[in-house]
């Protein structure tokens, strides 16, 4: 956000209270989270009061150290599945160790990054944990499957950008990305 003021941000992000909506039809699921505290999160604070409660009782001499042994052994099982299924699932790893964001203008004033978890159509593809990004014109964005989605502060939307079809063809030819392409497919046809 840089050298912008308080006011500004606030113009930018809108005043939506809802969360936001997509257009397209590949998304069929759409979501902001960002980190949760470590306090928050299931794979860290639970196992803490598991490994001090375990430690406790041990030092106290209440249960012998074999089964003691026996415990710290499914502790660190259940630990390491509980990292594994974060790495395994995206929705496992949201409800784990992320926060979810409502809304839009609360998104985006902490300097904490927030992500979209989107969720594509059956059969076309991955869900995927994308950056919510801001551009240098303050416009909200995130790529998804090679597809841009813009935020739309009037509509509370992020809208898929559609490429240009009414265009000449010469327009498309003469594009340098794609005049440099050429260039080198008939150099290589040289060599």
């Amino acid at each position: 956000m840089g050298s912008h003021g308080s006011d500004e941000r606030t113009a930018l992000l809108g005043r939506h209270a809802t969360p936001p909506s997509w257009t397209g039809d590949s998304i069929t699921h759409l979501a902001l989270y960002r980190r949760a505290p470590l306090y928050f999160r299931v794979d860290a604070l639970p196992f803490v009061f598991q490994y001090s409660a375990l430690f406790s009782v041990w030092y106290s001499g209440l249960i012998t150290r074999l089964t003691a042994l026996t415990l710290l052994a499914t502790i660190v099982t259940f630990h390491i599945l509980a990292f594994l299924l974060q790495h395994w699932s995206l929705r496992a790893k949201a409800l784990m160790s992320l926060s979810r964001v409502q809304c839009i203008s609360k998104a985006l004033f902490d300097k904490e990054p927030v992500f979209v978890l989107a969720v594509p159509r059956l059969h076309r593809g991955r869900p995927e944990l994308v950056p919510l990004e801001i551009s240098d014109q303050d416009v909200l964005f995130f790529n998804f499957q090679k597809r841009k989605y813009v935020y739309s502060d009037a509509t509370n939307t992020f809208e898929k950008i559609l490429y240009p079809t009414e265009l000449p063809i010469s327009e498309y030819i003469s594009a340098a990305s794609l005049r440099k392409n050429v260039d080198s497919r008939c150099r290589r046809k040289t060599i």
